[in-house]
């Protein structure tokens, strides 16, 4: 069985050596960049809202405090914060009381009598006694205790007072970020320097020059027609690259006309070449000594294609179309740009 592997590299360093100088244009160019770092994850909540634990929650409405994703009435002063309730302060008792004398005769006068010379806030009569009533913000328990007041909302339960509650949503991430960062895919990164007009997550991408002034995404470009040309030439090379390369198998080589092909035998040759390719890798070659290969030929292409190039050279598991489909020196021909303001 001959060396696909091998055919493969060869027709990689070949069609290299005959198009990788023609590729520069002086009306694209690569913009130049510069890191930024590497992303934090967003801690800051948007205006109305609340960081608590990891979320953010909308702001509690007034005499509110929140816990989570459930907002709490909160305790006036003097009330102890038990959680879920406030703990009452001190009651009192008001004594025990003025009860009915012989000489008071058949009327409760003579009981309040005594009671309001004592108490002139007022006297209230209880069971068979009067006592002088509970001051503001408390009321009688029992007889003979007064007990302070809850707070309008809040439940009584004796010693204590229940906290009103409401629920604010579960929450939601935070994405908001730190003064002089911005969030960009759900990451906070740092504004880019002066010069560089765009930021990708932890790359800036500087301003087009003059002699190229029409931005295309990472490159610049002349004028908008060269921007789109260009631009389709490099989403069209990096479809087609192994389907160009002609596949030798142990029964005897093949070669065909892509456009000739229906979409059922695009498919089969696409699984072939994909089998093809696996089967017969460089055995003795690893990937980085592949990836090295490619690099000291000139190949200028992404990372990306360069590590899925190494994969299918060494049989590894590959994306067959991340591959460029217009051949190899298509690829050189539409990545082979230099960095604007580098001629």
């Amino acid at each position: 069985m001959k060396r696909i592997g091998a055919t493969f590299t060869a027709a990689i360093a070949a069609f290299v050596i005959c198009f990788v100088s023609a590729g520069a244009r002086a009306d694209y160019c690569w913009r130049q960049t510069e890191t930024r770092g590497v992303g934090t994850i967003p801690t800051a909540c948007e205006p109305g809202q609340q960081h608590d634990g990891a979320l953010c929650y909308p702001v509690c409405r007034n005499g509110y405090a929140g816990v989570g994703p459930v907002c709490w009435g909160q305790c006036p002063s003097g009330y102890g914060d038990g959680g879920t309730f406030c703990s009452k302060p001190s009651s009192y008792g008001r004594g025990g009381g003025y009860p009915w004398k012989a000489k008071d005769g058949i009327s409760d006068s003579g009981m309040f009598s005594r009671c309001r010379a004592d108490h002139p806030e007022g006297c209230e009569k209880d069971g068979a006694i009067v006592y002088p009533k509970c001051r503001p913000g408390f009321h009688k328990v029992g007889c003979c205790v007064c007990s302070p007041d809850c707070p309008s909302g809040f439940s009584d339960s004796g010693v204590g007072c229940n906290k009103p509650s409401y629920g604010r949503t579960a929450g939601t991430v935070p994405t908001g970020c730190p003064s002089g960062r911005y969030n960009q895919a759900g990451l906070c990164y740092r504004n880019c320097d002066a010069g560089y007009s765009t930021g990708l997550g932890p790359v800036c991408w500087k301003s087009c020059p003059a002699s190229a002034p029409v931005g295309c995404g990472a490159g610049c470009a002349l004028t908008l027609a060269e921007c789109q040309a260009h631009t389709v030439d490099q989403v069209m090379s990096v479809m087609n690259l192994v389907i160009s390369i002609q596949q030798e198998a142990e029964t005897g080589g093949f070669s065909f006309e892509w456009k000739e092909l229906t979409a059922g035998g695009k498919a089969a040759w696409i699984q072939m070449a994909k089998t093809a390719i696996k089967n017969a890798a460089v055995k003795n070659m690893t990937k980085d000594e592949v990836i090295k290969t490619l690099r000291d030929q000139s190949i200028n292409i992404g990372a990306g294609q360069m590590d899925n190039l190494a994969n299918a050279a060494t049989g590894q598991d590959f994306d067959f179309y991340s591959l460029d489909p217009t051949g190899i020196a298509s690829v050189v021909q539409a990545y082979n740009h230099k960095i604007c303001g580098a001629y």
